[in-house]
Parts: C-alpha cells; sequence; structure tokens
C-alpha cells in the first residue's frame, strides 16, 4: 500500500503558530526570571554581610577586643579587622585577608 504523503509533516502556518506561542511564552517569563534573580544576588548579598557582622561579633568577643567593619564606597568592599584603639584601627595580615570581602557592584549604590 502508498502512505498517503498529504499527512506526512507540519505545514509552514503551523510552524509558525508554534514559534508564536513560544515567543510570547519567553516574552512573558523573561522579566520574571531577571526579577526573580536580582532577588536571589540581594538576599545573597545581604546574608553575606549579615555572615560577616556575625562573625566579626564572635572575634570580638572572643578575643576580648574592639573589631570593626568598615566599608570602602571605592572599590564596593568591606574589612573586619580588629581595632587597636590608635585611631582607624590596624588590620594584622591575617585577619584583614581573612575577612576583605568585595560587594556586588549592583546591590550597592552609593549616590
Amino acid at each position: 500500500m502508498k502512505k498517503n504523503m498529504k499527512n506526512a509533516g507540519f505545514t509552514l502556518m503551523e510552524a509558525m503558530i508554534v514559534v508564536a506561542i513560544i515567543a510570547i511564552l519567553a516574552a512573558i517569563s523573561i522579566p520574571n526570571f531577571l526579577s526573580w534573580r536580582r532577588n536571589a544576588e540581594l538576599r545573597a548579598g545581604a546574608e553575606e554581610l549579615h555572615s560577616a557582622v556575625q562573625l566579626t561579633k564572635l572575634r570580638a568577643v572572643k578575643e576580648r577586643t574592639n573589631c570593626v567593619i568598615l566599608f570602602d564606597d571605592g572599590d564596593n568592599s568591606y574589612m573586619a579587622f580588629i581595632d587597636n584603639g590608635a585611631g582607624g584601627g590596624t588590620a594584622t595580615t591575617r585577619s584583614a585577608t581573612e575577612l576583605k570581602r568585595s560587594l556586588n557592584r549592583g546591590l550597592c549604590r552609593v549616590p
């Protein structure tokens, strides 16, 4: 028996409709995904900063001294170190490298 070649594939119109449906779904979902991604980055940055504050508090209690978190607007970073009371504090090599972190430029907008 011969196969009917009339029903062998998709028509151009059917393919165009499928492409249009995919484009509409992408147009709806991409802005939501970008918003979700931005919120996830903001949440992660806030959690990281909260962890640094908690770690600095624990270090201050453990070493019975003053610890400082210094924010630098120039390179959007912060550094936690032990304050020796001599004005401005000093950072030992070990403590400065352990707690120096950069913030995501999109998360901190300094006027």
